[in-house]
């Protein structure tokens, strides 16, 4: 089982703010988010996650996982941690 934590960062303040924690666990993708506000505000940006390599929806189970670290790498308001 892999985890990964996406969270905002305030680029004033320089404080993070969870927005949703993926679990990777038998080839499948599930998002607990931090709060509705943030599945609202956030869903849609992450449903799909496009790379160099192509475009990834969480039903492409470890392909989509690895492109959210990928995608948001060099991001200066996003941040992704392995858990």
């Amino acid at each position: 089982m892999a985890r990964l934590k996406i969270s905002s960062v305030n680029r004033d303040t320089g404080k993070s703010k969870r927005i949703v924690t993926f679990e990777l666990k038998s080839g499948e993708v599930k998002a607990s988010w931090a709060s509705e506000d943030a599945e609202m505000f956030h869903a849609d940006e992450l449903e799909t996650i496009i790379t160099a390599k192509g475009s990834f929806k969480p039903q492409d189970g470890k392909k989509y996982f690895d492109a959210l670290q990928l995608a948001y790498a060099q991001s200066s308001n996003i941040i992704v941690e392995n858990l």
